[in-house]
């Protein structure tokens, strides 16, 4: 079945992928005889499989026939992927694996892989199957170089980790990859908006796994699951330690199973065991509430993703928020910030909920549909105010754009994503799919929103307070389609690129930094804030019933207009005030200078060779050579690889003929691979890149070797109890831990503590103890007072260690009991 999908990966903690709607109604399947000979130009070192393993040779063979056959059938951009092109951008992602070396001399081409080599020559007339043999035997060199075992060669139910697979759908652009059955399955999940599980989204807080929110009606909001419930372990297993994708799986599987987990509430005396049994979870896409100021009654509505029934979600919504306002609505808020896509059906859906006529969506690739509006029984006449962030992608860009460009609806936040590509679903024997780019999509103006976003009509840029200018626009910043890897380009003419949408109003405000699932309190969201502006503005002058010819998002601006600005003068004296007392930032707003002539450089970078997890510092100079001043100014770098943190200096103005300077100090993630990692730089104005060319820095990392810590608990020095050894009621102790480098590499700067998750039965010292050094083969004690409650509950009272250091890259977790001795009754838990 072929699938059309907008998606875009995301850091949120919800699994919203997106998608779909079937083209033609059909599955596809690719059978294509495949020869198993190797191209005479192909010189292979050690590619010979055991014997019995033809069957996962001719496996190989027909997946790659398969989705070489789609790619050249369906990509979006058809010259990118003959025979030749095809193969020579493989081996380039290939190169780009920070484990492979190639080399290139006259379409000869050298794979350097695990000490082992293997030799092809690519020809420029490349015939079909000559390209099926090359990736095949390139399969095959590093599935034998890397001694991966025979299970694993069976793609057809290998997990997504081939590289030569990788490297040719990576090779098309970030958003296509073939995806193997576990994948899959999480992907129909996702756009089907049910699953079997417990119903409960989860986050790492504070070391431990923690509950951000039972989803409604779920098993585990009717066992009484709270927000900021601590779940200390999975069925018996601990999740002290572990990943939260781990976490996740342990949590979901088949309807009807059982499910212990142990849970710990604060200010309760122990954890307790609850037996959860899963079911299968309807995620509601939308969530709504009725917003009063005054005599305006306003539908707030939060589409977290666009599934399979986010229109009907819509629609009821708005019937129930206007019967519970006593009939009468002023407006509607669509909240779509965050929201990283779905099923493009539904996004039409939901834009022609607002829209009478006119075009929705233009796609275009190998064919062009148009998508628009028609007349139908559930209009919604209302003012409309669209809320975005940088984490809005794809499906809700084109919500956004529709009603933006029709001027149905105001936007107030932050630039979205800038997907504009469209995807489809190929379904393949095994349980496989094909996530493949077919088209890009444009709004009804002909804007293509690719790598560019949805600009909002009110941006609104919050500025976090911290203690030093790094990140104060927050770390994941130039994160979006532009900085991603082997993005596609936009695909504009100068036409469409005069019709390129701007802020009509730009403002900054001062915010606390939060988690990124925090909710913000009504009162401090100053998005939210502007959107209920507008909508009382309009209220004001028609009421409830707006003329035809008022009914313009322009008009409904120009209303509000003097009133938005004061409350931005407002908000940004706040921060410009901050920025100049804290850190010397001249943050007034300057004219935008259209064309800048900045020049930016980095004037030192690091000497000495860098090891994953390092820290270093870039010294960066800017000159600006026009003879305007560019005013609120920042630089950072980036770069398109987990974990990354971006880091962002605010400059603030710099003035005609004169140069600025400064420096960025990186930290490389701590799980990033060794090899190769490329740095992007950028410059931006009023919090928009500048467009300037910046020259990349390529980074070779090497690998690090890090300590191996192992540890043992004792209880001494015991006060008021009987029995040595164990913890009792009331009593006073030293739990000692031992810890030991077992490692050939010492261990710096060394940090340990204990975390209680025992409840509130014993209290722990757990200040941070410090060690400058742990060598190789040394050990240290460490000793925290413990103070037992009058009232014991538990046999074993579990506690978690912690130890950082600079040569451990990730903190060491350790989870162990104390021995202890009941004397009491827990209280009642889960009360209803």
């Amino acid at each position: 079945m072929q699938r059309r999908i907008f998606t875009k990966k995301t850091r949120q903690w919800p699994t919203a992928v997106a998608v779909v709607m079937t083209l033609f109604g059909v599955t596809i399947w690719f059978h294509h005889a495949t020869s198993q000979s190797l191209s005479p130009n192909t010189n292979i070192v050690d590619t010979n499989l055991p014997a019995g393993d033809e069957s996962a040779i001719s496996a190989t063979n027909l997946l790659f026939d398969s989705v070489v056959s789609i790619i050249q059938s369906y990509y979006v951009d058809g010259e990118r992927v003959n025979n030749t092109e095809l193969l020579r951008s493989t081996i380039q992602a290939l190169a780009n694996d920070p484990m492979v070396a190639v080399e290139e001399s006259s379409s000869n081409y050298t794979l350097k892989f695990q000490y082992q080599i293997f030799n092809l020559k690519v020809a420029d007339d490349l015939a079909h199957q000559e390209l099926l043999d090359h990736l095949s035997a390139m399969h095959r060199f590093f599935v034998n170089a890397s001694g991966r075992t025979k299970t694993s060669l069976n793609s057809t139910t290998a997990q997504n980790s081939n590289m030569v697979f990788d490297a040719l759908m990576g090779s098309l652009d970030p958003h296509s990859a073939l995806l193997h059955p576990e994948a899959y399955r999480e992907l129909r999940q996702g756009t089907e908006g049910s699953f079997g599980g417990l119903g409960v989204l989860v986050g790492i807080r504070d070391q431990l796994l923690t509950v951000i929110k039972p989803l409604p009606h779920s098993p585990a909001q009717s066992a009484g699951v709270r927000r900021r419930d601590r779940i200390l372990s999975i069925n018996g297993a601990e999740t002290f330690g572990s990943t939260l994708d781990q976490l996740v799986e342990y949590m979901r599987g088949e309807p009807g199973t059982r499910v212990n987990l142990s849970l710990l509430r604060q200010g309760e005396d122990a954890p307790k065991t609850l037996t959860l049994q899963r079911q299968i979870i309807n995620v509601d896409s939308v969530t709504s509430k009725l917003m009063r100021r005054g005599n305006v009654n306003i539908c707030f509505m939060t589409i977290e993703n666009f599934a399979s029934r986010t229109a009907r979600e819509v629609v009821d919504s708005v019937k129930r928020i206007r019967s519970d306002a006593g009939g009468t609505l002023h407006g509607v808020i669509l909240d779509l910030r965050g929201n990283p896509g779905g099923l493009l059906d539904q996004a039409v859906q939901v834009a022609d909920l607002f829209l009478k006529s006119g075009v929705i969506v233009t796609t275009r690739g190998r064919h062009q549909e148009v998508e628009s509006a028609d007349r139908g029984y559930h209009e919604i006449e209302y003012p409309v105010v669209i809320l975005m962030n940088g984490d809005s992608a794809s499906a809700s860009e084109i919500v956004a754009g529709a009603l933006q460009d029709h001027g149905r609806a105001v936007i107030v936040g932050q630039p979205s994503f800038g997907k504009g590509s469209v995807q489809t679903i190929f379904e393949l024997p095994g349980d496989q799919a094909l996530k493949l780019t077919i088209a890009r999509y444009y709004t009804p103006l002909g804007r293509s929103i690719q790598n560019v976003g949805i600009e909002p009509d009110v941006w609104l840029q919050p500025v976090y307070s911290l203690k030093d200018n790094h990140n104060l626009m927050g770390p994941y910043r130039y994160k979006n389609e532009r900085y991603m890897y082997n993005h596609l380009t936009a695909a504009m003419d100068a036409d469409q690129k005069r019709r390129q949408h701007a802020a009509a109003m730009t403002g900054f405000y001062l915010t606390d930094k939060r988690e990124e699932d925090d909710e913000v309190p009504e009162k401090f969201d100053r998005e939210l804030s502007a959107a209920t502006t507008i909508i009382e503005g309009v209220a004001a002058t028609y009421g409830n019933t707006i003329p035809e010819g008022a009914r313009r998002s322009s008009h409904w601006l120009s209303l509000v207009g003097p009133a938005l600005k004061e409350k931005l003068q407002t908000l940004n004296a706040v921060v410009n005030d901050k920025l100049s007392k804290e850190f010397s930032v001249n943050w007034e707003d300057l004219p935008t200078v259209r064309d800048p002539r900045l020049e930016f450089k980095i004037t030192k970078r690091p000497e000495s060779a860098l090891h994953v997890g390092d820290t270093f510092v870039l010294d960066w100079q800017i000159q600006n050579f026009g003879m305007t001043p560019v005013g609120r100014m920042s630089a950072f770098v980036s770069a398109d690889v987990p974990g990354f943190e971006t880091v962002e200096i605010l400059v603030g103005k710099v003035a005609a003929g004169t140069t600025r300077t400064g420096s960025f100090k990186v930290k490389l993630p701590t799980h990033a691979e060794a090899g190769k990692m490329d740095l992007t730089f950028g410059l931006t104005q009023n919090a928009k890149p500048v467009a300037i060319e910046i020259p990349k820095l390529r980074l070779s990392i090497d690998r690090k070797a890090v300590s191996q810590l192992s540890m043992t608990a004792t209880i001494g020095q015991e006060v008021g109890g009987r029995l040595p050894g164990v913890v009792e009621s009331s009593e006073a102790c030293k739990v000692q831990i031992d810890l030991v480098n077992n490692s050939k590499v010492d261990a710096h700067n060394l940090k340990v503590y204990l975390l209680n998750l025992a409840g509130e039965q014993v209290r722990v010292n757990a200040d941070k103890q410090t060690l400058a050094d742990l060598k190789s083969g040394q050990h240290k004690i460490f000793q925290f007072e413990l103070k037992a409650g009058t009232h014991l509950v538990s046999g074993e009272l579990p506690v978690g260690l912690i130890v950082e250091s600079d040569d451990l890259l990730v903190p060491w977790r350790q989870h162990f009991t104390l021995k202890a001795i009941p004397n009491g009754v827990a209280t009642n838990f889960f009360s209803h």
